[in-house]
């Protein structure tokens, strides 16, 4: 019996892996209540402005010039206008179906939509049943208010909807014995009786979540092994995700055909800019896009050299202009098991050099921002922008969460390619960096971005300009594509064959 329960509460407890959590607003009311004082209209169910922060317990600004409304929650301003269908949750809009109306010195909001939009944002728990009618809220300090379980082509994908900013040391994931997966979130509260009756999906046949003093475990059964996870942390939607890897293949799948499926027989290479967007400008009226043209060319001469067998595929080979969204899709389309986006570098500060590698997840530096802001700005020269408006720096995991699966094939790469470029390019290796590059989003294979060099520091861009130069950094890359497609195939033999 012992045995069995520290499976399932696993490690986290027995490390003392807990803290008291951050006092909210739901902590200041305990207990629960019950609304039922609506107003029909039209048959729908609204509720006033006023009484929604009376169940929040926060307080409001109200002007009956302009007709706007402000609910001030302890980490979210919410913002409301009469006549008007959009809300305002700090700088993120959102649509209600119905129109916000004003009444006697207040504002009403539509019930139903707006508690289904609100609720990831709370510190408690809030649900509105419309056959009753009644919003029933608990004022338990809930703080992860939800458990979504999505099954995924190579894997399962674990989302935790949270109403606040947890620190990397608060939260950890791990895999312990006998096929049980453990996370732990100190300072995590839970519905536990609600997150109970979450679905398992995918990998996961049990799902166990525990509420403990100053922490939250959550346990779960695996229906098979998995070859790796990941948790990490996005804020826009507010969320830990939590990957699990499924192995690329199992006993049921043939050998030969397990290593055709899989084989690295498609690279897809694609040089930065082009045509009518010449990327940075720097030594000499020296372009990025002329730079990094050449440099893949020779790149993909090398891969056709020594494997014949792999089809180099190029978004471009001539200059020419190709939109950001359009590369990922080529690679895809033509079915590529690796994607390489090449790019050369700029930087106002001229004494700075080097070359980096770069994985596509929110950057975690200004610089590594900073680079992606300048080669996501090219989207300026496509005909339409709408397609980019989804995404932010820290929405690019998500729209890209089936890429996860690739990320250990990525990092792996990029780091292999890194030190390709250490034992053959004359200059300062920068390392492997994150940062949400437009150019990487969709790509269904392991992808990165290099960036060769500055072209803004003089001696790097006179060197850039150099055709023997420009070989050197098209050997260190090969050098990183041909360790990481060895390794690669190997492990293609070695998995296929168990």
């Amino acid at each position: 019996m012992l045995k069995k329960l520290l499976q399932v509460i696993g490690l986290g407890v027995l490390l003392g892996f807990l803290v008291n959590p951050q006092g909210n607003f739901a902590q200041k009311s305990p207990g629960a209540q019950t609304v039922r004082d609506f107003q029909t209209i039209n048959n729908i169910k609204y509720l006033s402005a006023s009484r929604f922060a009376d169940v929040f317990k926060v307080k409001t600004y109200y002007n009956p010039q302009s007709q706007k409304m402000i609910l001030y929650l302890p980490e979210q301003r919410l913002k409301f206008s009469a006549f008007s269908s959009y809300i305002m949750i700090n700088s993120e809009i959102y649509h209600l179906p119905n129109l916000v109306l004003p009444t006697d010195g207040d504002l009403l909001i539509p019930v139903a939509s707006f508690t289904h939009i609100i609720q990831p944002h709370l510190g408690i728990t809030m649900q509105y049943d419309a056959s009753v009618p009644n919003l029933s809220v608990n004022y338990e300090p809930v703080n992860i208010t939800d458990l979504i379980v999505e099954e995924k082509k190579n894997g399962t994908l674990i989302r935790f909807p949270v109403t606040r900013k947890f620190r990397e040391t608060e939260y950890k994931a791990w895999q312990g014995n006998a096929g049980w997966f453990y996370l732990t979130v100190a300072g995590g509260y839970i519905n536990e009786k609600r997150l109970s009756k979450v679905t398992p999906n995918g990998v996961i046949r049990k799902i166990v979540p525990i509420q403990m003093d100053g922490s939250v475990q959550f346990s779960f059964r695996l229906r098979e092994r998995i070859e790796d996870y990941e948790a990490y942390q996005n804020s826009n939607p507010r969320e830990i995700v939590v990957s699990l890897r499924s192995p690329a293949f199992n006993g049921s799948v043939e050998l030969n055909e397990a290593r055709d499926r899989w084989k690295l027989d498609r690279i897809v290479l694609d040089p930065g800019h082009g045509g009518k967007d010449p990327g940075a400008i720097g030594y000499a009226g020296l372009q990025e896009k002329d730079v990094v043209l050449d440099v893949t060319k020779r790149v993909g001469r090398l891969i056709e050299k020594e494997f014949p067998d792999v089809e180099v595929i190029y978004t471009r080979k001539t200059d020419k202009f190709i939109p950001l969204r359009d590369r990922a899709r080529v690679a895809n389309e033509q079915n590529g098991k690796l994607f390489i986006s090449i790019h050369a570098n700029s930087n106002k500060n001229k004494s700075v050099r080097g070359f980096e590698t770069y994985l596509l997840r929110p950057g975690k530096t200004e610089d590594a921002v900073d680079v992606a802001e300048r080669e996501n700005s090219v989207i300026k020269f496509e005909e339409s922008t709408e397609y980019y408006k989804q995404y932010d720096n820290e929405q690019l995991i998500l729209a890209t969460m089936a890429q996860s699966a690739f990320m250990k094939e990525s990092e792996d790469f990029a780091s292999l390619v890194q030190q390709g470029l250490s034992s053959e390019v004359p200059s300062r290796s920068r390392g492997v960096k994150q940062a949400g590059f437009y150019v990487l989003v969709g790509a269904s294979m392991p992808n990165i971005l290099v960036e060769t060099g500055f072209v803004s520091n003089t001696r790097e861009g006179k060197n850039l300009g150099w055709a023997e130069y420009r070989q050197k950094i098209a050997e260190g890359i090969f050098e990183g594509i041909k360790d990481f497609k060895l390794k690669y195939d190997q492990q293609v033999v070695d998995q296929a064959s168990l």
